[in-house]
Protein backbone atom coordinates (compact mmCIF):
# COMPACT_ATOMS: atom_id res chain seq x y z
CA UNK A 1 0.00 0.00 0.00
CA UNK A 2 1.24 3.47 -0.91
CA UNK A 3 2.30 5.52 2.03
CA UNK A 4 0.21 8.34 1.25
CA UNK A 5 -3.05 5.92 1.14
CA UNK A 6 -2.25 4.54 4.47
CA UNK A 7 -3.28 8.18 6.28
CA UNK A 8 -6.42 7.56 4.86
CA UNK A 9 -8.93 6.75 7.24
CA UNK A 10 -12.20 8.96 6.89
CA UNK A 11 -12.51 9.51 3.37
CA UNK A 12 -11.53 10.28 -0.18
CA UNK A 13 -13.00 13.16 -2.37
CA UNK A 14 -12.83 13.35 -5.85
CA UNK A 15 -13.27 16.10 -7.88
CA UNK A 16 -14.46 15.46 -11.72
CA UNK A 17 -17.04 17.64 -11.91
CA UNK A 18 -16.21 19.02 -15.57
CA UNK A 19 -17.99 18.11 -19.37
CA UNK A 20 -18.81 14.50 -20.14
CA UNK A 21 -15.31 13.81 -21.65
CA UNK A 22 -13.60 14.51 -18.54
CA UNK A 23 -15.46 12.22 -16.45
CA UNK A 24 -15.40 9.29 -19.73
CA UNK A 25 -11.62 10.07 -19.60
CA UNK A 26 -11.67 9.63 -15.30
CA UNK A 27 -12.99 6.26 -15.48
CA UNK A 28 -9.81 4.53 -15.47
CA UNK A 29 -8.64 6.42 -12.24
CA UNK A 30 -12.19 6.35 -10.51
CA UNK A 31 -12.10 2.65 -10.58
CA UNK A 32 -8.66 1.83 -9.21
CA UNK A 33 -9.76 4.48 -6.71
CA UNK A 34 -12.97 2.80 -5.61
CA UNK A 35 -11.71 -1.01 -5.63
CA UNK A 36 -9.11 -0.06 -3.39
CA UNK A 37 -11.42 1.78 -0.99
CA UNK A 38 -14.03 -1.16 -0.93
CA UNK A 39 -14.10 -2.14 2.55
CA UNK A 40 -12.28 0.57 4.59
CA UNK A 41 -13.27 3.99 3.51
CA UNK A 42 -15.88 6.25 1.91
CA UNK A 43 -15.23 8.03 -2.02
CA UNK A 44 -17.38 10.39 -2.75
CA UNK A 45 -17.30 11.99 -6.12
CA UNK A 46 -18.17 15.56 -7.56
CA UNK A 47 -19.86 15.34 -10.76
CA UNK A 48 -21.50 18.56 -12.49
CA UNK A 49 -24.79 17.16 -12.72
CA UNK A 50 -26.71 13.16 -12.43
CA UNK A 51 -26.16 13.13 -16.11
CA UNK A 52 -22.92 13.08 -15.59
CA UNK A 53 -22.60 10.18 -13.18
CA UNK A 54 -25.28 7.76 -15.40
CA UNK A 55 -22.74 8.24 -18.28
CA UNK A 56 -20.24 5.75 -15.98
CA UNK A 57 -22.41 4.70 -13.30
CA UNK A 58 -22.79 0.90 -15.13
CA UNK A 59 -18.92 0.62 -14.91
CA UNK A 60 -18.03 2.11 -11.64
CA UNK A 61 -18.70 0.61 -8.16
CA UNK A 62 -18.18 1.97 -4.57
CA UNK A 63 -18.45 5.32 -5.09
CA UNK A 64 -20.95 8.10 -3.47
CA UNK A 65 -21.95 10.99 -6.41
CA UNK A 66 -22.81 14.71 -5.12
CA UNK A 67 -23.70 16.96 -7.78
CA UNK A 68 -22.24 20.68 -8.03
CA UNK A 69 -25.07 21.73 -10.26
CA UNK A 70 -27.53 23.87 -8.13
CA UNK A 71 -26.13 23.45 -4.72
CA UNK A 72 -22.47 23.41 -4.73
CA UNK A 73 -20.84 26.06 -7.42
CA UNK A 74 -19.82 29.28 -6.88
CA UNK A 75 -18.89 30.82 -3.75
CA UNK A 76 -22.08 29.85 -1.58
CA UNK A 77 -21.77 26.39 -3.11
CA UNK A 78 -18.49 26.12 -1.40
CA UNK A 79 -19.60 27.20 1.75
CA UNK A 80 -22.32 24.87 1.71
CA UNK A 81 -19.68 22.02 0.49
CA UNK A 82 -17.96 22.81 4.09
CA UNK A 83 -21.16 22.41 6.08
CA UNK A 84 -22.03 19.18 4.05
CA UNK A 85 -18.81 17.50 4.05
CA UNK A 86 -15.98 19.51 5.95
CA UNK A 87 -14.03 17.00 7.96
CA UNK A 88 -15.01 14.44 6.07
CA UNK A 89 -12.25 13.06 3.88
CA UNK A 90 -8.41 12.86 4.50
CA UNK A 91 -7.55 13.14 0.99
CA UNK A 92 -8.16 14.88 -2.51
CA UNK A 93 -8.50 13.53 -5.31
CA UNK A 94 -8.55 16.16 -8.23
CA UNK A 95 -8.39 14.29 -11.69
CA UNK A 96 -6.24 15.41 -14.22
CA UNK A 97 -7.83 18.78 -16.33
CA UNK A 98 -8.98 20.33 -12.79
CA UNK A 99 -7.59 23.50 -12.50
CA UNK A 100 -4.97 23.67 -9.53
CA UNK A 101 -6.21 26.74 -7.86
CA UNK A 102 -9.81 24.57 -7.43
CA UNK A 103 -8.45 21.94 -6.33
CA UNK A 104 -6.14 24.07 -3.20
CA UNK A 105 -9.58 26.06 -2.72
CA UNK A 106 -11.75 22.66 -1.87
CA UNK A 107 -9.54 20.67 0.13
CA UNK A 108 -9.28 23.81 2.22
CA UNK A 109 -12.97 24.03 2.40
CA UNK A 110 -13.00 19.87 3.24
CA UNK A 111 -10.08 20.58 5.52
CA UNK A 112 -8.25 17.55 3.66
CA UNK A 113 -4.75 16.82 4.78
CA UNK A 114 -3.22 15.34 1.50
CA UNK A 115 -4.10 16.26 -2.08
CA UNK A 116 -3.75 14.27 -5.59
CA UNK A 117 -3.55 15.48 -8.67
CA UNK A 118 -2.37 16.76 -11.82
CA UNK A 119 0.43 20.49 -12.35
CA UNK A 120 2.82 21.86 -14.07
CA UNK A 121 5.82 22.17 -12.23
CA UNK A 122 5.86 25.70 -10.79
CA UNK A 123 2.89 24.28 -8.44
CA UNK A 124 3.36 20.77 -8.18
CA UNK A 125 4.71 21.49 -4.49
CA UNK A 126 0.97 21.98 -3.48
CA UNK A 127 0.53 18.30 -3.85
CA UNK A 128 0.90 15.05 -1.72
CA UNK A 129 1.66 13.39 -4.97
CA UNK A 130 1.55 15.12 -8.11
CA UNK A 131 1.96 14.24 -12.05
CA UNK A 132 3.30 16.82 -14.06
CA UNK A 133 1.17 18.33 -16.84
CA UNK A 134 1.77 19.19 -20.50
CA UNK A 135 0.21 19.96 -23.10
CA UNK A 136 1.94 17.36 -25.65
CA UNK A 137 0.96 14.40 -22.98
CA UNK A 138 -2.22 12.67 -22.34
CA UNK A 139 -4.47 13.02 -19.35
CA UNK A 140 -4.71 9.27 -19.45
CA UNK A 141 -0.75 9.46 -18.86
CA UNK A 142 -0.88 11.54 -16.04
CA UNK A 143 -3.45 9.39 -14.63
CA UNK A 144 -1.69 6.30 -14.85
CA UNK A 145 1.29 8.27 -13.25
CA UNK A 146 -1.08 8.74 -10.07
CA UNK A 147 -2.23 5.17 -10.26
CA UNK A 148 1.25 3.99 -9.29
CA UNK A 149 2.32 6.75 -7.16
CA UNK A 150 -0.89 5.94 -5.19
CA UNK A 151 0.23 2.05 -5.37
CA UNK A 152 -3.27 2.07 -7.24
CA UNK A 153 -4.10 -1.27 -9.46
CA UNK A 154 -5.17 0.18 -12.87
CA UNK A 155 -6.86 -2.87 -14.77
CA UNK A 156 -7.85 -1.01 -18.03
CA UNK A 157 -5.30 2.06 -19.10
CA UNK A 158 -7.92 3.46 -20.89
CA UNK A 159 -11.88 4.11 -20.76
CA UNK A 160 -14.06 1.39 -21.47
CA UNK A 161 -17.72 1.94 -21.51
CA UNK A 162 -20.46 -0.65 -21.73
CA UNK A 163 -24.26 -1.02 -22.29
CA UNK A 164 -27.08 -2.87 -21.05
CA UNK A 165 -28.90 -5.61 -23.39
CA UNK A 166 -31.85 -3.33 -22.65
CA UNK A 167 -30.18 -0.52 -24.64
CA UNK A 168 -27.93 -2.44 -26.90
CA UNK A 169 -31.54 -4.04 -27.99
CA UNK A 170 -33.12 -0.37 -28.13
CA UNK A 171 -29.87 1.10 -30.24
CA UNK A 172 -30.49 -1.30 -33.07
CA UNK A 173 -34.96 -1.17 -33.50
CA UNK A 174 -34.38 2.67 -33.48
CA UNK A 175 -31.21 1.72 -35.94
CA UNK A 176 -33.52 -0.48 -38.20
CA UNK A 177 -36.82 1.54 -38.20
CA UNK A 178 -34.96 4.67 -39.79
CA UNK A 179 -32.39 3.03 -42.45
CA UNK A 180 -34.42 -0.09 -42.91
CA UNK A 181 -31.11 -2.16 -43.37
CA UNK A 182 -29.95 -0.04 -46.24
CA UNK A 183 -27.65 2.50 -45.49
CA UNK A 184 -24.24 1.32 -45.13
CA UNK A 185 -22.04 2.69 -43.51
CA UNK A 186 -23.63 4.63 -40.94
CA UNK A 187 -21.76 7.96 -39.45
CA UNK A 188 -22.36 9.29 -36.38
CA UNK A 189 -21.89 13.55 -36.55
CA UNK A 190 -21.83 15.88 -33.66
CA UNK A 191 -21.74 19.60 -35.38
CA UNK A 192 -21.22 21.70 -32.52
CA UNK A 193 -19.46 22.19 -29.33
CA UNK A 194 -20.18 24.26 -26.19
CA UNK A 195 -17.12 26.22 -26.79
CA UNK A 196 -16.98 28.82 -29.61
CA UNK A 197 -13.52 28.37 -30.60
CA UNK A 198 -13.75 24.61 -30.26
CA UNK A 199 -16.57 24.77 -33.00
CA UNK A 200 -15.50 24.44 -37.03
CA UNK A 201 -17.95 25.72 -39.39
CA UNK A 202 -21.31 24.11 -39.86
CA UNK A 203 -20.94 24.53 -44.14
CA UNK A 204 -17.90 22.59 -43.63
CA UNK A 205 -19.28 19.75 -41.95
CA UNK A 206 -22.19 20.07 -44.61
CA UNK A 207 -19.39 19.83 -47.36
CA UNK A 208 -18.25 16.65 -45.76
CA UNK A 209 -21.29 14.77 -46.04
CA UNK A 210 -22.05 15.96 -49.61
CA UNK A 211 -18.54 14.58 -50.58
CA UNK A 212 -18.92 11.12 -48.24
CA UNK A 213 -22.19 10.54 -50.22
CA UNK A 214 -21.06 11.18 -53.55
CA UNK A 215 -18.35 8.13 -52.36
CA UNK A 216 -20.82 6.15 -49.99
CA UNK A 217 -24.26 6.45 -52.14
CA UNK A 218 -26.10 4.30 -49.36
CA UNK A 219 -24.53 6.42 -46.59
CA UNK A 220 -26.56 7.10 -43.41
CA UNK A 221 -26.27 10.11 -41.00
CA UNK A 222 -27.19 9.53 -37.06
CA UNK A 223 -26.51 12.89 -35.50
CA UNK A 224 -25.53 13.92 -32.00
CA UNK A 225 -25.30 17.09 -29.52
CA UNK A 226 -27.06 19.23 -27.17
CA UNK A 227 -30.39 21.24 -28.19
CA UNK A 228 -28.18 23.99 -28.32
CA UNK A 229 -26.67 22.56 -31.44
CA UNK A 230 -30.44 21.95 -33.17
CA UNK A 231 -29.44 24.75 -35.84
CA UNK A 232 -25.98 24.00 -37.02
CA UNK A 233 -27.58 20.21 -37.19
CA UNK A 234 -30.19 21.14 -39.14
CA UNK A 235 -27.67 23.49 -41.83
CA UNK A 236 -25.46 20.84 -41.97
CA UNK A 237 -27.95 18.35 -43.12
CA UNK A 238 -29.51 20.76 -45.69
CA UNK A 239 -25.76 21.35 -47.52
CA UNK A 240 -25.40 17.62 -47.15
CA UNK A 241 -28.29 16.83 -49.53
CA UNK A 242 -31.03 13.89 -49.81
CA UNK A 243 -29.06 11.65 -46.65
CA UNK A 244 -31.11 9.24 -44.77
CA UNK A 245 -30.88 10.83 -41.03
CA UNK A 246 -31.72 9.67 -38.00
CA UNK A 247 -31.28 12.96 -35.72
CA UNK A 248 -31.01 12.32 -31.78
CA UNK A 249 -29.71 15.83 -30.99
CA UNK A 250 -31.32 17.26 -27.83
CA UNK A 251 -33.47 14.50 -27.97
CA UNK A 252 -31.91 11.33 -26.52
CA UNK A 253 -30.80 10.72 -22.43
CA UNK A 254 -26.93 10.25 -21.98
CA UNK A 255 -27.48 6.57 -21.94
CA UNK A 256 -29.31 6.39 -24.62
CA UNK A 257 -26.65 8.46 -27.14
CA UNK A 258 -24.47 5.89 -25.79
CA UNK A 259 -26.69 3.29 -27.29
CA UNK A 260 -26.82 5.23 -30.87
CA UNK A 261 -22.76 5.81 -30.93
CA UNK A 262 -22.60 1.72 -30.74
CA UNK A 263 -24.49 1.59 -33.96
CA UNK A 264 -22.45 4.19 -35.49
CA UNK A 265 -19.40 3.25 -38.16
CA UNK A 266 -17.58 6.17 -37.39
CA UNK A 267 -18.05 9.67 -35.11
CA UNK A 268 -17.06 12.64 -36.76
CA UNK A 269 -16.94 15.71 -34.41
CA UNK A 270 -14.99 18.45 -32.86
CA UNK A 271 -12.86 17.73 -29.62
CA UNK A 272 -16.04 16.94 -27.72
CA UNK A 273 -17.61 14.53 -24.81
CA UNK A 274 -19.51 12.68 -27.70
CA UNK A 275 -15.98 11.90 -29.15
CA UNK A 276 -14.85 9.70 -25.83
CA UNK A 277 -18.07 8.61 -25.16
CA UNK A 278 -17.60 6.91 -28.55
CA UNK A 279 -14.06 6.00 -28.62
CA UNK A 280 -14.82 4.41 -24.99
CA UNK A 281 -17.63 2.44 -26.85
CA UNK A 282 -15.09 0.82 -29.56
CA UNK A 283 -16.29 3.63 -31.75
CA UNK A 284 -13.29 4.96 -34.70
CA UNK A 285 -13.40 8.75 -34.28
CA UNK A 286 -12.28 11.38 -36.76
CA UNK A 287 -12.08 14.27 -34.34
CA UNK A 288 -11.28 18.17 -35.99
CA UNK A 289 -9.31 20.11 -33.08
CA UNK A 290 -8.79 23.76 -32.98
CA UNK A 291 -7.38 25.48 -29.77
CA UNK A 292 -7.02 22.35 -27.82
CA UNK A 293 -3.81 19.87 -27.30
CA UNK A 294 -5.08 16.84 -29.77
CA UNK A 295 -1.94 14.88 -27.95
CA UNK A 296 -3.22 15.60 -24.45
CA UNK A 297 -7.05 14.94 -25.17
CA UNK A 298 -7.67 13.08 -28.64
CA UNK A 299 -8.69 8.86 -28.16
CA UNK A 300 -5.93 7.53 -30.18
CA UNK A 301 -6.55 4.56 -27.89
CA UNK A 302 -9.45 3.73 -30.39
CA UNK A 303 -8.14 4.06 -33.43
CA UNK A 304 -8.90 7.36 -33.86
CA UNK A 305 -7.45 9.85 -36.24
CA UNK A 306 -7.21 13.49 -35.07
CA UNK A 307 -6.59 16.55 -37.70
CA UNK A 308 -5.29 19.71 -36.34
CA UNK A 309 -4.71 23.56 -37.52
CA UNK A 310 -0.94 24.06 -38.92
CA UNK A 311 -1.05 27.83 -36.79
CA UNK A 312 2.43 28.92 -34.75
CA UNK A 313 -0.54 28.98 -31.57
CA UNK A 314 -1.48 25.79 -31.27
CA UNK A 315 -2.28 24.44 -28.69
CA UNK A 316 -3.96 27.88 -28.36
CA UNK A 317 -5.57 26.64 -25.27
CA UNK A 318 -3.59 26.56 -22.01
CA UNK A 319 -6.08 26.27 -19.35
CA UNK A 320 -7.11 30.10 -20.39
CA UNK A 321 -10.06 30.39 -23.92
CA UNK A 322 -8.51 32.80 -26.28
CA UNK A 323 -10.16 34.34 -29.36
CA UNK A 324 -8.83 31.77 -31.72
CA UNK A 325 -10.03 30.73 -35.05
CA UNK A 326 -7.64 28.47 -36.28
CA UNK A 327 -9.89 25.56 -36.47
CA UNK A 328 -10.93 27.41 -39.54
CA UNK A 329 -8.00 26.24 -41.60
CA UNK A 330 -8.70 22.74 -41.45
CA UNK A 331 -10.40 22.07 -45.09
CA UNK A 332 -13.50 19.57 -45.33
CA UNK A 333 -11.70 17.88 -48.36
CA UNK A 334 -9.19 16.72 -45.94
CA UNK A 335 -11.38 15.93 -43.44
CA UNK A 336 -13.86 13.74 -46.41
CA UNK A 337 -10.98 11.92 -47.34
CA UNK A 338 -9.60 11.00 -44.01
CA UNK A 339 -13.09 9.48 -43.40
CA UNK A 340 -13.23 7.80 -46.76
CA UNK A 341 -9.90 6.06 -46.02
CA UNK A 342 -11.27 5.06 -42.71
CA UNK A 343 -14.35 3.35 -43.74
CA UNK A 344 -12.69 1.65 -46.58
CA UNK A 345 -10.91 0.51 -44.22
CA UNK A 346 -13.25 -0.25 -41.76
CA UNK A 347 -15.13 -2.70 -44.48
CA UNK A 348 -11.88 -4.09 -44.37
CA UNK A 349 -11.36 -4.85 -41.01
CA UNK A 350 -14.93 -6.73 -41.01
CA UNK A 351 -13.19 -9.52 -43.06
CA UNK A 352 -10.25 -9.45 -40.42
CA UNK A 353 -7.65 -7.88 -43.09
CA UNK A 354 -6.53 -4.98 -41.14
CA UNK A 355 -5.09 -3.84 -37.78
CA UNK A 356 -6.72 -0.67 -35.98
CA UNK A 357 -4.21 2.27 -36.08
CA UNK A 358 -4.28 5.67 -34.81
CA UNK A 359 -2.79 8.68 -36.31
CA UNK A 360 -2.80 12.51 -35.73
CA UNK A 361 -3.01 14.56 -39.41
CA UNK A 362 -1.47 18.05 -39.27
CA UNK A 363 -3.04 20.17 -42.38
CA UNK A 364 -3.65 16.63 -44.26
CA UNK A 365 -0.21 15.60 -43.92
CA UNK A 366 0.31 13.02 -40.67
CA UNK A 367 3.18 13.37 -38.44
CA UNK A 368 4.70 12.17 -34.95
CA UNK A 369 6.12 9.11 -37.60
CA UNK A 370 2.40 7.71 -38.14
CA UNK A 371 2.63 6.43 -41.68
CA UNK A 372 -0.47 4.93 -41.80
CA UNK A 373 -3.75 7.21 -40.87
CA UNK A 374 -6.64 4.38 -41.02
CA UNK A 375 -8.76 4.10 -37.97
CA UNK A 376 -10.80 0.77 -38.41
CA UNK A 377 -13.78 0.04 -36.44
Amino acid sequence: MSGVLSKVKRGIFVLDHHGFGNVVLSLPLLQSISQWALNKCVVKVLFRSPEHFQLIQSDVSGIEPIYLQNRYDGLRGLCKLRMDFGGTADMLIAVPGVPVSTAVVVKMALGADLMVGEALPSKQWLFSVCAEKGWDKSILQSQQELARSLGLQMSVPHPVLSLSEAEETWGEQNVRHTFKGLSTPIVGVQCGAKEIAKQWPVDSFGRVLALLKARFPDLGVISFGSKDERAKTAAARVLGGAIPWLDGVGRWTIRESLAMLKRCDLLLSGDTGVMHMAASLGVSTVSIFGPTSPERLAPFHAGGICARPVASCHPCFRDKWTSCHCITLIRPEEIASLLTQCLGRSALHRMGSVRKHSGLVDSGRCVGGRADTSCDK
